[in-house]
């Protein structure tokens, strides 16, 4: 049992026995028992939340292995992960591990990256950018989506990835290790959905080490980590809540927090993100690459701002990269919402959705 839930049924506890010493004094036994019932109450609503309302609490190993990094945020050293995700009661949902490579590029900074597939030839290569979509959260090395395709086209891949990244630092990553190189016979595949907006636009507490980027005329300009600029009223559920021990409360002010401020979004706080993606488009192009853009925003599906869900549904990301012979594959076309296309209980793709996805990257690369 939580021990800040232990410390509050105690201090019940304590209530209790200070309204039996105070009986003959009317006043404040009153206030004692109005006390006692307030907590009783709390205590009695977080057992039925906790129990019977709430998502079951996941545990994942992953967490730990999360390391500062001053250019794009945070990063994972190379080594070995021990990759584990299971309930709090034990029940295990994944156990593999992740090759964490040293960056051999000796271009722009050094990023550890996952082990991608080798090919024999190497004439060209293909970079897969983004989250732990690409990183292959909770897969084996071979079922990634970058070792498949390459495995399949017999084609060398690099794996620029980390779980938890936005547009922002995809771009930084982008731009550091392939922004002033020649990218000929070099293919960019980037996985994408909104969530990427939210987290460059600094919605959340546990990205907040990311690169805040605006525009500046035409020019995106890099003011440091976003944790420069965040309000304190993020904080607000946690103290609210008693440092996190009611998590009903805590739970339900996060969720309040986060929705007002995805509807408060405007087309000019995007304005950056958009900025981004139109040039790593521009940059590839220039220097001989391809982007591919995996879109992984399923149709209709509201996001919870209704400037976002009308890019969605206008197809904005496409028509701001296809000046620049890049291409968005709609993973819709190819993954449905069949369960066999998601690791269950965690909702990240299978190792069946990257061999789907692979096969359609294979015939729409040329």
């Amino acid at each position: 049992m939580d021990i800040k839930i232990i410390f509050f049924i105690g201090l019940a506890g304590l209530l209790a026995f200070l309204i039996y010493k105070t009986r003959r004094r009317k006043a404040l036994s009153n206030v004692l028992l109005f006390c006692f019932v307030g907590l009783l109450t709390l205590l009695l609503i977080e057992f039925g939340y906790r129990n019977f309302f709430s998502e079951r609490k996941i545990i994942s190993t992953v967490n730990n292995y999360y390391k500062n990094d001053t250019v794009v945020g945070f990063h994972f050293d190379p080594g070995t992960i021990m990759a584990i995700e299971h309930f709090e009661n034990g029940d295990t949902i994944y156990n593999t591990h992740y090759t964490i490579l040293a960056d051999s590029d000796t271009h722009g900074f050094a990023y550890p990256m996952r082990i991608g597939y080798k090919a024999e030839r190497s004439d060209s290569e293909t970079v897969f950018m983004g989250c732990s979509f690409t990183l292959g959260e909770g897969l084996a090395d071979t079922q990634t989506l970058a070792y498949q395709y390459g495995q399949l086209t017999n084609t060398s891949t690099i794996i620029r990835a980390c779980n938890g990244l936005g547009t922002h630092q995809v771009y930084t990553l982008f731009n550091e290790k392939y922004g002033n190189r020649d990218n000929h016979g070099r293919v960019f595949v980037y996985s994408f959905f909104s969530q990427h907006l939210f987290r460059a636009l600094g919605l959340y507490s546990w990205n907040v080490a990311g690169p805040r980027y605006v525009l500046e005329g035409d020019s995106l300009v890099n003011k440091g980590p976003w944790y420069h600029n965040q309000s304190r009223i993020s904080n607000m559920p946690h103290y609210i809540s008693c440092l996190g021990t009611f998590t009903f409360i805590r739970d339900k002010l996060d969720d309040i927090l986060l929705n007002s401020r995805l509807r408060k979004i405007k087309a000019e706080d995007l304005a950056p993100m958009y900025a981004m993606i139109r040039e790593m488009a521009m940059s590839i192009q220039q220097s001989g690459g391809k982007l591919i853009i995996l879109d992984w925003n399923a149709p209709g599906v509201k996001t919870g701002s209704k400037v976002v869900d009308n890019d969605i549904a206008e197809n904005k990301v496409a028509k701001l990269i296809t000046p620049f012979n890049a291409k968005v594959l709609p993973v819709s076309a190819v993954i449905g919402a069949q369960p066999a296309y998601y690791i269950p209980h965690d909702g990240h793709p299978s190792a069946l959705a990257n061999k789907v996805l692979a096969q359609y990257l294979a015939q729409n690369i040329k």
